[in-house]
């Protein structure tokens, strides 16, 4: 039976009662620190459309002024190349890629410890919540786009930055108007950073809407919030949008620019629904076996809606489907080989393919338990918060309508997005923050049932996690 009892993650356990997990969730902290530094200095920031991203920091260096009014060639706003710049100015010709791949780095292992205080105030059980920051420090979509130079980094912290001093100010911590404060400045370099950024202004209007038919704020104090946060972020969002180019780059595959018209888009099933050809993604193919072999077995991108989005989503979170943290050999050369579609990718080895088939076999049994428990959990709490105003179920409320809001707003164009399949829009560097509180919804949910609960059952479910995080860790290191 679901066990209904407020209980008291209200409060938030003590650290020092917990001193034990403390020094096990710093362990995974210092491992996945490791992990990521190491791709740093094995050439592991270079990842997709690395040159693009070069090309306009550097921009972005010789005249900031000009180049943030103008928008020229900027498919992003410009917070990030702009902080891009300051770093390689301030490193030098010979380090700037390697102290902005440790910026990267130290700003999602933040992201990470954020996301351990949030689960502190979501899960009860202590191995719920090792087993949850555990599972996403690990996923190879969180420990390749936490190094890679692109916006994406930059957008992991500042979701998680605003649930957790909403979860603060809901549960009377801090004071609504530090907490609002706060939330409206992440949001605000969010926004300044990447266009998705501004689907927290959604995730924010209806956690606020919640807070307020469940009488946790009152009108009034519900109103000024959203005069306060809407009368920052929709006006940049505006600026951001009317001053950017009126195009997008044109699709590519490979090396080669392709006519648009040839590229396959995603039917709405494909986007929603599970596709015939999704069974052979288990054989854990990379995006380029994928997108430029027509005549491989699995079947490419070319052959239209083969696979589904929910599919290519789960073989890129468990997967190293851009072959990124692979061999590096010859990209000493000039120009670097091999050279695909922006990246600096390499090749699997026979043992890291191997690796990736199990990985993608075993992570998917966790997606799909995912997907299918998630959505009837929030549906239970979102009864719950109207007719019992219930505190605890508004904390889960207000985190799923910050994720929904980030995944739906990607979800929405896929349709519509030309060479969806191709030019990567399905990765799911583009969904992080979403993907980081839907993995702590999970084992939110799974904390409101004593079965497990019990510690028998609890620490099962940990190792398992403890046993694909190693998986991950066997293809995610750097070889040369």
């Amino acid at each position: 039976m679901l066990d209904v009892k407020e209980r008291s993650i209200n409060q938030g356990p003590s650290i020092v009662r917990d001193r034990l997990e403390i020094i096990v969730v710093i362990g995974i902290l210092l491992a996945v620190l490791a992990l990521d530094l190491n791709a740093v200095f094995h050439g592991g920031v270079q990842g997709q459309d690395f040159y693009q991203h070069r090309s306009l920091a550097a921009e972005a260096g010789r005249d900031p002024l000009k180049w943030v009014l103008q928008g020229r060639r900027r498919m992003d706003p410009p917070i990030y190349y702009l902080f891009s710049a300051a770093v390689m100015r301030a490193a030098g010709p010979e380090h700037w890629l390697v102290a902005i791949g440790i910026v990267n780095v130290l700003q999602n292992i933040a992201a990470l410890a954020t996301l351990y205080l949030i689960s502190r105030r979501l899960i009860g059980n202590s191995l719920l919540r090792i087993a949850a920051i555990c599972l996403t420090a690990f996923l190879p979509a969180f420990v390749i786009t936490s190094v890679v130079f692109s916006c994406d980094p930059a957008c992991q912290l500042p979701p998680l930055i605003i649930v957790y001093f909403g979860i603060l100010a809901i549960q009377r911590k801090i004071g609504l108007r530090k907490a609002l404060f706060v939330c409206t400045l992440a949001a605000v370099f969010c926004i300044g950073c990447k266009f998705i950024g501004s689907t927290l202004i959604a995730g924010f209007i209806m956690a606020i809407i919640f807070a307020v038919l469940s009488r946790h704020f009152s009108l009034k104090q519900g109103l000024a919030a959203l005069l306060f946060f809407c009368g920052l972020t929709v006006p940049l969002q505006l600026f951001f949008l009317l001053q950017s180019p009126t195009s997008a780059a044109e699709p590519f595959v490979g090396n080669a620019r392709v006519r648009a018209v040839n590229l396959p888009k995603l039917q709405i099933r494909s986007v929603l629904f599970f596709r015939h050809g999704d069974w052979q993604l288990l054989n854990a193919p990379s995006h380029w076996n994928l997108a430029l072999n027509p005549k491989t077995n699995p079947p490419s991108f070319q052959n239209r809606n083969s696979y589904s989005y929910p599919a290519l989503l789960c073989l890129g979170i468990f997967t190293d489907v851009l072959d990124f943290f692979q061999s590096k050999a010859g990209l000493n050369s000039e120009p670097p080989e091999p050279y695909l579609g922006g990246a600096l990718v390499g090749k699997r080895s026979a043992l890291n393919q191997k690796m990736m088939e199990i990985s993608i076999r075993t992570g998917s049994v966790l997606f799909l338990a995912i997907m299918v428990s998630v959505p009837f959990f929030l549906l239970s709490c979102l009864i719950r918060t109207l007719r019992r105003r219930s505190q605890n179920d508004l904390l889960w409320v207000g985190t799923f309508f910050i994720a929904t809001a980030w995944l739906g707003f990607i979800v929405s164009l896929m349709p519509f997005v030309v060479g969806a399949y191709t030019a990567g829009y399905w990765l799911p560097r583009l969904v992080i923050p979403a993907i980081m509180l839907f993995v702590l919804l999970f084992f939110s949910g799974l904390d409101r049932y004593a079965f497990f609960r019990h510690r028998i059952v609890a620490s099962t479910l940990l190792c398992l996690i403890i046993g694909q995080s190693l998986l991950h860790c066997t293809f995610l290191w750097m070889h040369d």
